[in-house]
């Protein structure tokens, strides 16, 4: 551990009263422990491919998002006036969304997949966001949350990855689980290490991007940072597959409603759709009393081919 900030109290004749140390794990103790689970798991899942080898549209990438799913957050459908939350409910919307997602899907070439942020609702026990403090509606069994999200992110790999011949996997760090989700591709990393078909991405960039063909798909949790500023982001930051695709597309999520924003043209380059994705996340008490009410709730889903841009949308709601 080491002590990142120290608050003493002295008494009328200059005496410490007492004190308080604020001691946080070292980066090398984490890493190290992050390794340890990793080991513990390395090389043992297995995600069987789509078993009919025939009729493959060679030239489609099927798009999954799991965006927002908060699990471990706790809501009271009286309170909210939306509907009931929980760990349960939350997989399961995952899942059931995901689901039928995948039965509209054909039989594509490759599946990518973006957990787009915010896979748990809090990062510790300390029930709260981990920038700004904020006291959390949660469950408050953080090891029970994170089984249940372990589980249902192997889970939703391994449907996916039964509709395609080759599945790629991207977790996105959001807002409320930051840390949470950096260990979690680490650690889906190593399940499926020896698992030919799954590639999970452990890039540490929060943006990230993957071309298809003429097509340039980035993810980002879509907090910080305006809608305007992204096409210039993505440019900048990923200029070589900026310029070797006409047609792109920005998926961003943290509103937990659809939002599109028309293509922006970045100099004399083509332009970029933005548009951020709706979540299967039930209002919680703070949204509720906030006026955030009122969003479609579901996951989406997108086929690419890979000369022609994005060819079909599909919409699961809740």
């Amino acid at each position: 551990m080491k002590m990142v900030k120290t608050t003493v109290q002295y008494d009328a004749q200059g005496n410490v009263d007492r004190e308080w140390k604020r001691l946080v794990p070292e980066a090398s103790d984490m890493e190290a422990f992050v390794e340890g689970l990793c080991e513990d798991v390395r090389g043992k899942g297995f995600a069987p491919p789509r078993k009919s080898k025939h009729g493959s549209n060679e030239d489609e990438l099927f798009e999954v998002n799991v965006y927002d799913p908060h699990i471990g957050m706790y809501a009271d459908a009286e309170e909210t006036l939306d509907s009931n939350y929980d760990t349960d409910i939350a997989c399961s919307r995952v899942l059931n969304t995901v689901d039928a997602l995948c039965a509209r899907a054909g039989k594509p070439k490759k599946g990518l997949l973006i957990f787009g942020g915010d896979v748990l609702h809090g990062d510790s026990f300390s029930n709260s966001t981990p920038q700004s403090g904020h006291v959390l509606d949660i469950d408050t069994r953080y090891n029970r949350v994170v089984k249940f999200a372990k589980d249902t992110c192997r889970e939703v790999i391994r449907r996916v990855a039964a509709v395609c011949e080759e599945l790629e996997v991207l977790v996105i760090p959001g807002n409320h689980s930051t840390v949470s989700e950096v260990w979690l591709a680490m650690i889906l990393d190593a399940y499926y290490e020896s698992c030919p078909n799954v590639t999970v991405r452990t890039d540490s960039s929060p943006h990230k991007v993957v071309v298809w063909g003429n097509n340039l798909i980035a993810a980002a949790h879509g907090d910080k940072i305006p809608a305007a500023k992204w096409a210039g982001i993505i440019a900048t930051k990923f200029a070589k597959e900026w310029g070797q695709t006409t047609f792109r597309y920005c998926h961003l999520g943290h509103f937990h409603s659809r939002k599109v924003v028309a293509p922006i043209v970045a100099e004399e380059h083509g332009g970029i759709q933005i548009e951020y994705l709706p979540a299967v996340t039930a209002s919680d008490a703070w949204h509720s009393s906030s006026g955030f009410v009122g969003a479609q709730k579901g996951a989406t889903a997108f086929i690419y081919r890979k000369g022609g841009g994005m060819i079909a949308r599909l919409f699961e709601p809740v």
